[in-house]
């Protein structure tokens, strides 16, 4: 026997070997594949299952952040409305109280108006009252010689004493007066 050398190529010793473990070496290839997608897709799963979590974490924290802020607008609107129509009221009492003081203001100048017209009046008033005075003082004067003096009182300038009694001239009284000159102190 001798030795003897049967080269083989690479394609023939791979034939070979996928011959006789080609089964095995594509069930393991499968095997592996699977393997590989399994992990992948239960990688997948488990990133958008947290994904999904934290999302639905996330939207739930947002609608109740949405329900707080909801609430809040109720309570900003409900105050904005309560401020308006205190405005409102405001403005109507402004406006009112405006038409109070202008009405007051009229009426203030109508009495300053009738003050001074009363004051004039009176000013006139008092002058006449003076006037009179005086003009009833001097017919008191002319007439109290011609009532209480005699004809012989006035030739011998006698004085007499006279008085007004209920709007009359009587005789009697402390005010005097000069039969010749007809001077009184009244």
């Amino acid at each position: 026997m001798g030795y003897s050398y049967s080269p083989h190529s690479t394609d023939e010793k791979a034939r070979q070997f996928f011959s006789k473990r080609g089964k095995h070496l594509a069930i393991a290839i499968v095997i592996i594949f699977l393997l590989v997608v399994f992990y992948t897709t239960g990688l997948a799963m488990t990133t958008y299952a947290t994904y999904s979590r934290n999302a639905e974490q996330q939207l739930n924290e947002t609608k109740t952040n949405l329900a707080i802020v909801q609430a809040e607008k109720d309570v900003c609107l409900a105050s904005l409305n309560a401020t308006g129509n205190d405005l409102k009221r405001c403005e109507s009492d402004l406006s009112l109280k405006t038409s109070l003081l202008n009405t007051c203001g009229i009426e203030k100048s109508s009495l300053n108006n009738n003050i001074v017209s009363t004051v004039s009046s009176l000013n006139t008033c008092k002058t006449e009252k003076d006037s009179a005075i005086q003009s009833s003082k001097q017919l008191v004067r002319n007439s109290v010689k011609a009532i209480c003096c005699s004809y012989g009182d006035v030739q011998t300038g006698s004085v007499r004493n006279w008085n007004t009694v209920n709007d009359s001239i009587t005789c009697t009284g402390s005010y005097t007066v000069n039969c010749s000159t007809g001077e009184t102190n009244y």
